[in-house]
């Protein structure tokens, strides 16, 4: 079971990360938000706390109609840290 979440996320991850950036480039907030909150209820599968946050950060600017700023560029960051990470265990 474990494996199959790890699996999930690790695959389709790439692709969040993608849609991430582009909502964040073309300031689509709505998508911003979206895509926040789902990537933040995922962290809490993994415990990575301090991504939650980021990501939630993320989500209420976006919800407030604010430019995150750095933020976002630091949160895709660490995704990919974690990411990295977490396909030791995915064999």
């Amino acid at each position: 079971y474990v494996h199959d979440i790890l699996s999930s996320f690790l695959d389709a991850l790439p692709g969040h990360l993608k849609d991430l950036q582009n909502a964040f480039c073309n300031k689509n907030y709505d998508r911003l938000a979206f895509l926040a909150h789902k990537l933040r209820g995922t962290m809490g599968v993994f415990q990575a706390r301090t991504l939650a946050e980021m990501l939630d950060k993320i989500e209420q600017s976006a919800r407030e109609r604010t430019d995150p700023g750095g933020l976002v560029p630091m949160t895709l960051n660490l995704l990919r840290l974690l990411a990295r990470e977490l396909k030791q265990y995915d064999r």
